[in-house]
């Protein structure tokens, strides 16, 4: 509500519920993985691979497919 109410720019969820509740409300929307995302373009962070490995270690739950995509759009699919 606080996103709507504050005309949000963007909205950071990684929680399936919330995301999907935060789609239906057409807020735009990023998790952590597209932050991270962004910081490699911007040129913020050298590589992606070691923070997702990292986030992988910490409990963060990423899919396969999903760590796949993440560093194919950041060129790092090798």
């Amino acid at each position: 509500m606080l996103a709507l109410e504050a005309t949000a720019d963007l909205v950071l969820l990684d929680e399936t519920q919330a995301r999907e509740k935060a789609v239906l409300m057409g807020l735009p929307l990023t998790g952590t993985i597209g932050v991270l995302i962004r910081a490699k373009r911007k040129g913020l962070v050298e590589t992606l691979r070691p923070l997702l490995d990292q986030l992988r270690q910490e409990s963060f739950w990423i899919s396969e497919s999903l760590y796949r995509r993440a560093l194919e759009a950041v060129g790092e699919n090798n």
